[in-house]
């Protein structure tokens, strides 16, 4: 399946009309897991929850992904929650500090920021590698609200509205009109649960279906096919 003309048309109209822009971190941000090695993330899953007396499922070890571990841990005893959290968070700061933006990141911001459209970041990472890479790489984003995963709370995370709803607190906007640009179903699910419209990023062409299947209001497969979506529009505080 190919992403359509038609479907990036979709994107930029909704973003045009958007009064907030909510980012997925772990994608439309930087591929902080791109160097991930998941051997060595479930090594150490394993042993932190053995020693906690949960072991983690062989099933779920496998994946070698901190998110299906996270989404695992929910309703474990709250040591077993912790120790997951710790495991993962590490390897997400690791992830922070060698991570490039993504191509077409800063031209979005800008555009936003001109437009006096505000930004927020809303991730099931945790808030200190989205500000860790934001001192890095991403000027623009330093200061920004940041709606993330609190220690021992994986029941928040995405697909659950949860951070939406607090991002959506933290910018004063309402939800039909902030527009969340992600990469997976999670986010699109996310969206449509908490009232918000949804950009799905294609990062990789095999989540295309799944990704189109969601039902977002929109569909890129680079940053670089938003442009300018507000098309010059001037920020009020620049307007004599």
């Amino acid at each position: 399946m190919q992403v359509t003309a038609e479907q990036v048309e979709a994107a930029r109209a909704v973003l045009a009309r958007a009064g907030a822009l909510l980012l997925d971190f772990d994608g439309p941000v930087a591929r902080v897991f791109a160097e991930l090695d998941r051997g060595a993330l479930a090594g150490e899953l394993r042993a932190a929850t053995r020693s906690c007396g949960a072991p983690l499922p062989d099933v779920v070890a496998a994946t070698g992904d901190p998110m299906a571990a996270l989404a695992w841990s929910i309703g474990q005893p709250v040591q077993v929650r912790l120790a997951v959290e710790a495991v993962v968070r590490r390897h997400e700061l690791a992830g922070a500090r060698r991570a490039a933006p993504t191509p077409g990141l800063m031209d979005l911001l800008t555009a936003a920021r001109a437009a006096g459209v505000p930004v927020a970041v809303v991730t099931n990472n945790c808030p200190e590698a989205v500000a860790e890479l934001a001192a890095r790489a991403v000027p623009l984003l330093v200061g920004v609200p940041v709606a993330g995963r609190e220690p021992g709370r994986p029941q928040d995370l995405k697909p659950a509205p949860v951070l939406l709803t607090r991002a959506l607190h933290e910018l004063g906007v309402a939800p039909g009109d902030a527009v969340l640009l992600g990469d997976s179903v999670t986010d699109v699910r996310a969206a449509r649960a908490a009232g918000v419209r949804s950009i799905a990023l294609v990062l990789r062409a095999a989540k295309t279906a799944a990704l189109v299947g969601a039902g977002p209001d929109g569909v890129v497969t680079g940053l670089g096919e938003l442009g300018d979506p507000w098309g010059g529009r001037e920020s009020a505080a620049r307007r004599p």
